[in-house]
Formats: C-alpha cells, structure tokens, sequence
C-alpha cells in the first residue's frame, strides 16, 4: 500500500530543508521535500511566502520529529501543523517543550 507523506516541518530556506531531509534519510526514513507558496513561474515574486515542506510517511512522524529535534534542525517556529493536528500537537508538546 502506498503510504501519504505528511508534512512536518517548513523552512524558509531550501538549504535547511535539505539538511533536514538528509538527516531523515541517514537514520533510514523515507522522506521528500516540496516548494509550497508562490506558483514557479512568477519570478519576481520568488521568496515571498515561500516555504518548504519536509514530509515523511505517517508512521515515521514521531522518530522524524525526535530526531531533527535531538540534531537542533526543528526549532518551534519550523514545526508544520498540518491536518494531522492532533497529532502533531502532542508531538510538539511532548518533543518541542520538553515534556515527556
């Protein structure tokens, strides 16, 4: 079965992205990153409310979120909360603000 990539974090940057992306794909988990924000073919509004988005399958959420947070590459102002946000906000409590 195919398995639905969820976002869990946003940058502004696509450098930082892609160091999130390479730490996730290091300790093994299938990840993928994507430009949200202004269409491609605008370049003169290229960067403004850009943001790129680092997914994972749903059942590497929790193992995702704790190890960019362990590397410090999610800061609180990156944590993406998406329609999964149950979730994500218990993640966030649990992993973000130290409350485990």
């Amino acid at each position: 079965m195919l398995q639905k990539f969820i976002s869990i974090a946003a940058f502004a940057d696509a450098a930082d992205a892609a160091i999130a992306r390479g730490l996730l794909e290091a300790s093994g988990i299938p990840c993928t990153t994507r430009e949200e924000g202004v269409p491609p073919n605008t370049p003169h509004y290229k960067g403004i409310n850009q943001k790129w988005l680092v997914q994972v399958q749903r059942k590497d959420v929790v193992k995702s979120v704790r190890i960019l947070k362990d590397k410090g590459r999610l800061r609180s102002e990156d944590f993406c909360i998406s329609r999964w946000k149950l979730l994500c906000n218990t993640i966030f409590t649990k992993f973000l603000k130290g409350n485990s």
